[in-house]
């Protein structure tokens, strides 16, 4: 995203509010097509998701309500990390009483 203006979008939005939607789609689409070819459509639903959570609110009620799903899907990869760290955890212990039982 190297090529993002906040100036740019913001004069764009100001001048026109359809323009700058069908620029918002176009230049997202081609930030997903730089994403590798098996999260491309993960990416997309990702983004429908967003532009429906939009849908109706102002800017400052999107925000929040993007900030919450950003919020609950870090809370899901926490509860998923937190699980996998208990997993190996689990697995060295086992390992390790294996390996003196080994050793008896």
């Amino acid at each position: 995203m190297s090529d993002f203006s906040f100036d740019y979008w913001s004069k764009l939005f100001k001048a026109s509010s359809e323009d700058f939607e069908v620029k918002r789609k176009e230049f997202l689409e081609a930030e997903i097509c730089k994403a590798p070819v098996e999260t491309r459509n993960k990416l997309r639903i990702l983004q429908m998701q967003c532009d429906a959570a939009r849908m109706g609110l102002t800017p400052a009620e999107a925000t929040i309500e993007l900030s919450n799903m950003m919020q609950n899907s870090a809370l899901k990869l926490q509860e998923a990390l937190s699980n996998l760290k208990d997993a190996c955890d689990r697995f060295v212990e086992d390992y390790s009483e294996a390996i003196k039982d080994k050793k008896s």
